[in-house]
């Protein structure tokens, strides 16, 4: 039996993250079994396709492997934004949200190619609003030549691009772990900072719910709700856009003000 995933508005698709096995594929389209079933789902041109650690088209997209997908609900359909075979997974989320210490191999006007210690390699897009520090300094993006070795930080974008947020040759600071008392002992966690009535907070997107205008945010460890209506804006790379291109691991900036609820109003959610 094959699950049809269905929502309420458009205003509410959202993107979920599901692992499961290919079972078929079919023109664009990929039959696949996943703890909610079966699910028939679409691709379209904007499709990330991963196998082997390394970007392939979808005809080299093997059947029968097990895999994990992003997979967008919208209305009556179901389409998938990215798909990897589990390894390639887990490799792809240990980049984009760890410090990676690699090799570059080139750069150009679109990314830069970088080889790690297991001789894999992967493309960063780069901008000009991507920052390098090289002797504790600030540098231009054209500083970085092939051949030299630095630690890469990443940033997931709304298109699935792996965005350089941070190179530097000094490796990534260790943030030092902080315990607060409890009444049963104490706790290694910390304590969560008292929230300003309005201002703008940056987080990374961990949770949304279901038919309902509300996401979580994760900062430095504790998870905040976030609410928006029909009046708050969206950018994109400068550029307006809707609720759809929210996505799980998105860092987002959010200006806000809190409602007299105490809840976390946005008026604006911005990704770089």
């Amino acid at each position: 039996m094959t699950l049809s995933l269905v929502i309420c508005a458009s205003a509410f698709a959202q993107v979920e993250i599901l692992d499961g096995r290919v079972e078929n594929v079919a023109g664009k389209q990929f039959e696949l079994s996943t703890p909610k079933g079966r699910i028939n789902a679409m691709t379209d041109s904007k499709t990330r396709f991963w196998f082997g650690r390394q970007s392939v088209e979808m005809e080299k997209f093997p059947v029968g492997i097990n895999f994990s997908a992003r997979i967008k609900v919208s209305d009556d359909s179901a389409t998938v934004k990215e798909i990897a075979d589990t390894a390639t997974a887990a490799w792809l989320t240990n980049i984009r949200k760890t410090a990676q210490l690699g090799t570059v191999v080139s750069t150009n006007l679109k990314g830069i190619t970088v080889k790690f210690a297991d001789n894999t390699t992967f493309t960063y897009r780069a901008t000009e609003k991507s920052q390098v520090v090289l002797d504790g300094k600030e540098a231009k993006l054209e500083s970085i030549q092939p051949g030299q070795t630095l630690y890469f930080h990443a940033r997931l974008l709304s298109n699935y691009d792996t965005w350089l947020k941070l190179a530097s040759d000094a490796p990534p600071a260790i943030k030092p772990e902080t315990t607060r008392s409890t009444s049963k002992g104490t706790s290694a966690s910390q304590d969560r900072s008292p929230m300003a009535s309005s201002g703008e907070i940056e987080g990374t997107i961990v949770f949304f719910y279901p038919k309902a205008p509300i996401f979580d945010i994760a900062i430095d460890g504790q998870r905040y709700h976030i609410n928006y209506t029909a009046n708050t804006q969206f950018m994109v790379d400068g550029k307006k856009a809707g609720p759809n291109v929210l996505d799980l691991d998105l860092v987002v900036r959010i200006k806000y003000r809190r409602d007299r609820f105490g809840r976390i109003m946005a008026s604006k959610i911005s990704t770089d």
